[in-house]
Parts: C-alpha cells; structure tokens; sequence
C-alpha cells in the first residue's frame, strides 16, 4: 500500500489562484492523499471556493497568524509519512506527487527531495524555467544561494519533525532558513524533472521586501556559520539595490538593468552593466572552489551532513595531470595531507571527526592546478588541481 502524503495550502485573499492549486492536487495520479487548506480568515469569495470541493479536502477559515503559523498548522494537523505545502498561487505538474514519492522510498537516508520548477506569470504561462537549482551541495545553499524552488519540495515527516518545523518569526526566508537547519543534518536528494510552478507578480511577498528582506536573509545565513560577506550576502544586497532601481523586476539581467538608465546614458552605461555582472556572475561561480562537477580548485569547501556523532570523513579523488601534487584536508581544526601524488593517480584520504560537529566543515586545499573546461563559456575557462569522485561519513 502506498504511504499517505499530506499538502498543505496555505491561503490568504487568494481566491483568483486557490481553485487551480487545489485542482492541480486532486488531478495527481497518486493515492491516498489528504489536502489540508488553512485560510486565514479571507473575504474574497475563497470560502465559498472551499466549500465547493465537500469531502475532498479538508480546510479551515479563521484569522491566523499568517503564512508561517497557517502551514506550521498544517503540518501539525496532518497525517501522512510525507508532507509538503503548496502556497495557493502555485501549483503542481502532473505526476509531481507520485515522482516525489518514489525518489523519498528509492532514497530512505535523505531528509526530502526537490526539483526543477517554472516560473509563471499571474495567468499561469511560463515565463522561465527557475535558473538557479542544482543537486544539493549544503556549502552552496548556506553560503551562496537558495537554489531550491519551493513548491518543487517534499518531505520525509519524521525528518521534517525532528528538525523543526518553520521558524514563526521569519517572514522573508522561512523556507531557506529551513533547508539549511534540515540539510545540516540529512542529505536532500535532487531530480531533474519539472515537480511545480511559483507564481510571481508585482505584490509577492519577495518582490516586496526591500531592505527588511535582505536584514532577514544576513541574520539567517549568519545564524548558520556563513560569514559576513557570504557570496549570498553580498549576491543579495546588489540584488536588493538593483530591484529597488529596476522597480521590483522578479528577474535581474543586463537587459532588464538597461532599461532602467535614463535614455542619454545607456548607450554609454551598458557595456559597462554587462562587464559588471559578467565578472560578478564568474565570481559566483568560482567562488566555492568547488564545481557540480566534481572538479576543485587550490581552495574549495565542503559541509557534509551530520548527526553529530563520532566518525570519520572518507575522501576519494583523483589528481588530474599534475606531477607533485598535494592533497590537504582541514576540519574541525585537524589536519590530514597526503605526500605527493603523481599525475591521474585515484587517492584515498581519511579523517576523524568528533563528536558534535553538525554540519562537518571541511576545507579542499592542494598545490598545483591546472586549466579544465568551462562551466558556462561565457565566464573562461577554470583552474582545479583535482577530481572529487566521493565523500562520505563513515562511523566506527
């Protein structure tokens, strides 16, 4: 028998969307589900929305404390082994549910699983495909950016639980804040294919938040070990300065930045916008010192899921063609080197990590590199000394 999912919906004056999120629910090919609607008390016709749907769902209409506390509710109300919440101006693909459900059982050591997403304009046309999802990479999501699409999220509920549920005194990056303290302790698992859709327009809460929105997002990632000029900090404020300029534009390019210079001056200031944020962007992508791929530069870094308890780190590499190389791995204060490596030679590092280090924090470093292939030809090509094939924890 199929386990139960839960989806909640959190919901406040949105009667124009709350009939295609819900509908794109019941339309999933998977049972048995239950649909929990938390609306906080609307006016806008969305009850008698609710109320269409008789025993299909189940739902409730009374002032509330806003989104957080609503699907915080939910969760707490719900009752299936995975869960997940779909904001009512969203909504699913088909076969979203049934996939999500089949990488959580084909996975069991990870804590969720998300996917690609669209985005969409107010009449649910696809405006662009989500640009920044990657596989997960803990480092990434807590220093660089929130790659992961909201609505493309579910969870395994025992995880979600025993971690915590939504932080109530956030507004702005209460999902992000969540991914991180999940992902400090459990590995996410990524799929490529397309789970869901967010919605975005000129009054969402994002486009809105200015300044408070980016004091929110600096406090969170301070709260989890990032430091202070974090690539997502800074990455943020030059984004928050620049929507204010290009009047709450969701997505920020060259093109968009352009627009926005008076008329006398672009022809001038264009080049100049795009050489700015050509290098800004290479410096995002260089700047962890560890790609998708598997490649690593003279210093990279790593956070690996952790529960906490004693174990060591295995490390399985390969030093690309560099005679004299030297591997050195750094954390928790310890340091373990390799001698030299000859050039193609696959290698094998162990380190001891003791108890209590939740995330394990763990520096790349090496003393050669070499030129490898671009990963967008638009920024060079990159400099990496070797290839990250594994890393695991292993405990005694």
């Amino acid at each position: 028998m199929n386990p139960l999912v839960s989806i909640i919906v959190p919901s406040y004056q949105q009667a124009k969307y709350l009939r295609t999120a819900i509908d794109s629910i019941l339309a999933q090919d998977y049972n048995p589900m239950e649909i929990l609607v938390l609306d906080g008390g609307s006016n806008d016709g969305s009850r008698e929305i609710l109320e269409s749907y008789g025993d299909k769902i189940w739902f409730r209409s009374a002032p509330d404390g806003g989104q957080c506390d609503a699907i915080n509710e939910g969760f707490r109300r719900s009752r299936g082994e995975y869960v997940a919440w779909l904001n009512s101006d969203d909504f699913y693909y088909p076969g979203a549910v049934a996939h999500a459900v089949e990488v959580l059982k084909n996975n069991p050591e990870v804590a969720l699983v998300y996917g690609e997403g669209n985005l969409v304009a107010e009449d649910g046309s696809v405006m662009w495909r989500f640009p920044e999802t990657v596989p997960f990479d803990l480092w990434r999501l807590a220093n660089h950016s929130d790659y992961i699409l909201q609505p493309t999220v579910f969870f395994r509920r025992e995880a979600l639980f025993e971690c915590g549920l939504l932080n109530e005194k956030l507004n702005w990056g209460l999902d992000w804040e969540l991914w991180i303290r999940i992902g400090k302790r459990f590995p996410f698992s990524y799929t490529d294919r397309v789970l869901a859709a967010g919605r975005i327009y000129g009054d969402t809460k994002t486009a809105t938040g200015g300044y408070r929105r980016l004091r929110e997002i600096n406090r969170i990632l301070r709260s989890h070990g990032a430091r202070r000029f974090s690539p997502a900090a800074v990455s943020h404020a030059i984004i928050t300065v620049v929507r204010q300029f290009c009047n709450n534009a969701e997505l920020i390019t060259p093109e968009v930045m352009t627009s926005s210079v008076p008329g006398g001056l672009r022809k001038f200031l264009s080049p100049l916008i795009e050489r700015i944020e050509r290098r800004l962007r290479r410096w995002l992508q260089n700047v962890q010192g560890v790609w998708q791929d598997g490649m690593v530069n003279k210093h990279g870094h790593l956070w690996i899921p952790s529960a906490g308890r004693s174990c060591s780190l295995e490390i399985q590499g390969k030093n690309l063609a560099i005679d004299g190389q030297r591997i050195e791995l750094r954390a928790a204060g310890r340091s373990i080197s390799t001698e030299s490596i000859a050039g193609g030679e696959t290698f094998r590092l162990k380190l001891p990590i003791p108890e209590g280090a939740v995330p394990v924090r763990v520096e790349l470093n090496c003393t050669k590199t070499t030129e490898v292939e671009p990963l967008d030809p638009r920024f060079g090509p990159r400099r990496a000394g070797w290839l990250l094939e594994d890393s695991r924890l292993v405990e005694p």
